[in-house]
């Protein structure tokens, strides 16, 4: 496969991230539009985002079988488990994890951003019905992030709550729309206005993810030994093991399955160990954490997100050339 265009969408997803890191520094900005901004994108943005591919990719993902995508939302929410035990294990043993705010650093290292970036560009690398797959790994993801990521940041008494998403709101209307065939029933000119609208807001979403750490300053990781090792270990060791992982399950899945699925879900495995922590982690910081919590989260988000421009760009090569 040639490689100028994933590096081409690679670095046109982090131009957008960085533009809105810039755009929004304003305190202004920051306050009275980011806000308005992200809520639009979250309700209607990425919901029409989800119903326009889904349904471009379902024909080809029932073709390939339902039991892709049952088997990527547990690939989704396995990543995630083991991830919270595999950092859990390191923050005890590891002396360079060892810190003040093991919670708070077991969610950097846990939830990872599952959606936005993977989706902005793994539509260029894989099909589309491996993408509609891909929808039920951020399905799971949602599941979890929003269970696990507020209790353990939160003060005081903190409980497991199960929230519904606008995200999943998305992902539930795009599979039934497409799963009952009432999609076809649009008139023309909205299916497309929902594509076009779509694709735009995924463009912002990336914006807006940028905007999201404009309140952070760089260098504020400088007093935390502990987040240097948390992008050596999150963001070089752990993506090249799972390069392994993917390796081998790609020629062990391309024994049985047609060649372009089994490639897929070796890279779709990749990207999703490669890419830094959710940005979600510094809305949810914000709104139930402390300032020093935030400080310590701030400096986390900022210093992986710098180190993946390197990082995650030489993982998706890696793995073009292995898988």
């Amino acid at each position: 496969m040639n490689f100028a265009p994933v590096a081409f969408a690679i670095g046109r997803l982090y131009l957008l991230v960085v533009a809105g890191y810039l755009i929004f520094r304003p305190s202004f900005l920051q306050h009275q539009v980011l806000p308005r901004l992200l809520k639009a994108l979250l309700w209607i943005g990425f919901p029409l985002y989800s119903i326009d591919r889904i349904n471009a990719g379902w024909t080809e993902a029932v073709a390939l079988g339902w039991q892709g995508m049952v088997g990527f939302f547990l690939l989704g929410a396995g990543m995630i488990g083991f991830q919270f035990y595999l950092g859990r294990i390191l923050i005890r043993r590891v002396p360079g994890l060892r810190t003040e705010y093991p919670r708070e650093l077991l969610v950097l290292f846990a939830l990872h951003n599952a959606g936005y970036i993977p989706l902005a560009f793994l539509g260029i690398l894989v099909s589309d019905g491996i993408m509609v797959y891909l929808f039920y790994y951020v399905m799971a993801f949602n599941f979890l992030f929003w269970t696990f990521s507020i209790p353990l940041l939160e003060k005081g008494n903190p409980r497991l709550t199960f929230r519904i998403t606008p995200p999943l709101v998305g992902i539930f209307l795009g599979v039934i729309l497409a799963a009952t065939g009432w999609y076809r029933f649009l008139p023309q000119g909205l299916g497309a206005a929902f594509s076009l609208i779509g694709r735009i807001s995924l463009d912002l979403i990336l914006v807006v993810l940028g905007g999201t750490l404009a309140p952070l300053t760089f260098g504020s990781w400088k007093g935390y030994t502990e987040l240097r090792w948390l992008v050596g270990i999150k963001l070089v060791a752990y993506p090249l093991v799972m390069t392994l992982v993917a390796v081998i399950t790609r020629y062990t899945l391309g024994l049985i399955l047609p060649e372009e699925f089994a490639w897929g879900i070796g890279m779709v495995i990749i990207v999703e160990a490669a890419v830094p922590p959710g940005t979600n982690i510094m809305v949810v910081a914000r709104a139930w954490a402390s300032e020093k919590q935030n400080e310590f989260l701030g400096g986390g988000m900022l210093l992986t997100y710098a180190a993946s421009l390197v990082t995650l760009p030489l993982f998706v090569g890696l793995g073009i050339l292995l898988l």
